[in-house]
């Protein structure tokens, strides 16, 4: 069985995530998950309570994060590379789709984010290669593709992203590329 499932028996400490990340992965669940209009999506997910999806996406999201912060089979380094391609995919949505709610605080978000930044990938592949192997490069490629999937999808919904959508982008896509490290064989 995959070590992925390792939530089951969760040995040691793990940091947990931050309430704010989870914060904005439930605000994400509610709006993108709710069947509602585009503006009424964007009202759930300012308001400052989480409904039953949120809570259920989100609680199995830091199940998932606790036991593979917790994995003894990951090298600590590869956490510090997981966590810039995150930071840099969420710095780049920017450049790729609009803001969906013009006036708000991720607004500032638009005038400091361009493609290039996503070269940055490349050294950070580079340096998981180094630290795990071939599971390096495939554990970004699992971040890059859990990060477009969620901005295709807030684009359809929302028409745009949002503070919350770069904060699921970030929590989302950490998760993927940590799950990847710990699926192999």
């Amino acid at each position: 069985m995959l070590r992925a499932l390792a939530f089951l028996t969760i040995v040691g400490r793990p940091r947990a995530p931050s309430r704010h990340t989870f914060r904005w992965f439930a605000f994400v669940g509610a709006g993108l998950g709710a069947q509602v209009e585009r503006a009424r999506r964007l009202e759930l997910m300012a308001e400052p309570g989480i409904g039953a999806f949120a809570l259920a996406a989100g609680g199995t999201v830091l199940v998932s994060r606790w036991a593979l912060l917790a994995d003894p089979d990951i090298e600590f380094l590869a956490f510090v590379g997981v966590w810039a391609a995150s930071r840099i995919l969420a710095a780049t949505v920017p450049a790729f789709v609009g803001y969906a709610r013009p006036g708000g605080l991720a607004e500032a978000f638009c005038a400091g984010s361009c493609r290039w930044l996503l070269a940055w990938l490349a050294p950070v592949a580079a340096g998981l290669f180094f630290v795990t192997g071939a599971l390096g490069p495939i554990a970004v490629g699992a971040a890059v593709v859990t990060c477009v999937g969620i901005v295709v999808l807030a684009k359809r919904r929302l028409g745009g992203f949002t503070g919350d959508v770069l904060g699921a982008v970030i929590m989302l896509s950490e998760t993927a590329a940590l799950l990847t490290l710990v699926a192999a064989p």
